[in-house]
């Protein structure tokens, strides 16, 4: 059974001010709410540099949650948040005597400072179980190390992972169609991890490209990307490697070329295989 739950996102006042950090940390709490008690299940505290991304898992007995934090530092001191939550949680049993779920997929986006604290109520309001919610509150930070996470299980009866890294946000697309050996026409474009972003060829329409780190290799060398648009009615996936152009045959005498790589450059050269 699916069932979507409405989310409730706040974003709560505390104090400080707005500079620019030179590291970022995020505190995070699963809290449960039953009965008129507050019980912390799990408290986290992540520390890293700046654009540090995160993703937290909590398995118990009743519910699954899987939460990704995106986090783009802005010029302006704040932090760009696109969280995306993936919920199940235990609803009943079946005439047949099968468990019942109820899951949800949520995407959220708001601008942080660092004296605010992010609120989400991934199962909506108190139900007859309780209030279940997910604090993250960033905090500045400096100095200089590797990525640090401390995890303080509060509660035995559940399993919290949580893992960080960096990985790029923006990458630069580019596109030219190339016709009996000759360029006739060109585009490029910045995009946003995760996001479609469009590059106009004329005369081929618009092509839609979406670019996220390849998991599970090199991120900042190998990209997957997702293609659309006229030429693309079928969803296309393929992986780009850092500089190295793909080709994609329109007709005998036509070609469409693509490049995307990480705007920023990568910690380490290495050759594409």
């Amino acid at each position: 059974m699916r069932a979507l739950a409405i989310a409730s996102v706040a974003l709560l006042l505390l104090t400080g001010t707005t500079a620019l950090a030179d590291r970022s940390r995020f505190i995070v709490r699963c809290i449960e709410e039953r009965q008129g008690a507050r019980h912390t299940l799990y408290e986290a505290d992540i520390d890293g540099p700046s654009g540090t991304d995160f993703v937290v898992r909590l398995r118990d007995r009743g519910f699954t949650l899987v939460a990704s934090f995106v986090n783009e530092p802005t010029a302006s001191g704040t932090i760009d948040v696109r969280a995306s939550l993936t919920t199940r949680r235990r609803e009943g049993t079946s005439r047949n005597g099968l468990p019942l779920w109820e899951e949800d997929v949520q995407e959220h986006r708001f601008t942080v400072r660092y004296d605010q604290e992010i609120e989400i109520l991934p199962f909506g309001g108190a139900g007859a179980a309780g209030l279940l919610k997910f604090d993250v509150r960033p905090v500045r930070s400096t100095g200089a190390g590797p990525l640090r996470i401390d995890i303080n299980d509060v509660s035995s009866r559940g399993v919290i992972e949580v893992d960080a890294f960096r990985q790029p946000h923006w990458y630069t697309a580019e596109a030219e169609v190339v016709s009996d050996g000759r360029v006739v026409a060109r585009g490029s474009s910045r995009i946003f991890t995760g996001v479609a972003g469009r590059i106009a060829l004329p005369s081929l329409g618009d092509v839609t490209i979406t670019p996220r780190p390849l998991t599970r290799t090199d991120v900042w060398r190998y990209t997957e990307i997702a293609i659309g648009g006229r030429l693309f009615p079928r969803p296309t996936r393929a992986v780009q490697c850092r500089d190295v152009w793909s080709d994609y045959p329109i007709d005998s005498k036509t070609t469409l070329r693509i490049r995307v790589a990480p705007a920023e450059p990568e910690p380490t050269k290495g050759e594409c295989s």
